[in-house]
């Protein structure tokens, strides 16, 4: 039993048509930058939104607090670049924001605007229903997990249930696979993801969805 919430922030659309007005998503935060307007400023802006969307996933999970206390996740993310905090335990709220204002001092420090305006987030927290070597209480199975796909790039997964998977069937797509390995059930579908050939994200979740004998 876990809890899973997911937000896009339509904040993110209004916010974009305001401060990009005619640059392209690509140079739009480059070009304000050379024109003069002070990065602290449009790091400020930035922030507001992200937090709103941040304090979104916080006070979503709380209400889901009860379908799990092992350990849990959240993640900020756009098209380049993302935010991911995991813990073990019920959700603390004051170590997520100030893991967060970490994360953002350091990022001003370097004085690099990286485009992390976030559009998407997803929130996670996990009881496992089987205490064996995989389903401990550790921040090794917190999820969000994350791959990369030869072609595709980098993801990153989150799963409630049980997926039943048979060492023959694992192997057939991850063949260094042996019953000894540590991963639990979702870090071994993270592995068979990573292994599937295709160029094409929703051809991939199709394929996921017909071949994983889940629950």
């Amino acid at each position: 039993m876990c809890g899973i919430i997911g937000i896009y922030n339509y904040e993110y659309e209004h916010y974009e048509q305001q401060e990009a007005q005619t640059y392209t998503d690509e140079e739009s935060y480059t070009v304000k930058i050379s024109n003069n307007i002070h990065y602290n400023s449009l790091q400020k802006k930035i922030d507001k939104v992200n937090i709103n969307l941040l304090s979104s996933i916080i006070n979503k999970l709380k209400l889901l607090q009860n379908r799990g206390r092992d350990s849990y996740g959240i993640l900020l993310l756009n098209k380049k670049s993302l935010y991911l905090y995991k813990d073990i335990g019920s959700i603390n709220e004051e170590k997520v924001y100030e893991n967060y204002e970490q994360y953002t001092f350091l990022n001003n420090q370097k004085k690099i605007l990286q485009n992390n305006l976030y559009n998407i987030g997803l929130g996670h927290i996990r009881y496992s229903t089987s205490y064996n070597n995989h389903n401990k209480i550790s921040l090794y199975y917190a999820l969000p997990f994350n791959g990369t796909h030869p072609i595709l790039g980098e993801f990153h997964l989150i799963h409630n249930g049980n997926i039943n998977f048979k060492p023959e069937f694992v192997k057939k797509y991850y063949e260094s696979y042996t019953t000894d390995d540590k991963y639990n059930d979702s870090q071994l579908l993270v592995k068979i993801i990573e292994n599937i050939k295709t160029s094409n994200w929703l051809e991939l979740i199709r394929y996921i969805i017909d071949i994983i004998p889940g629950a």
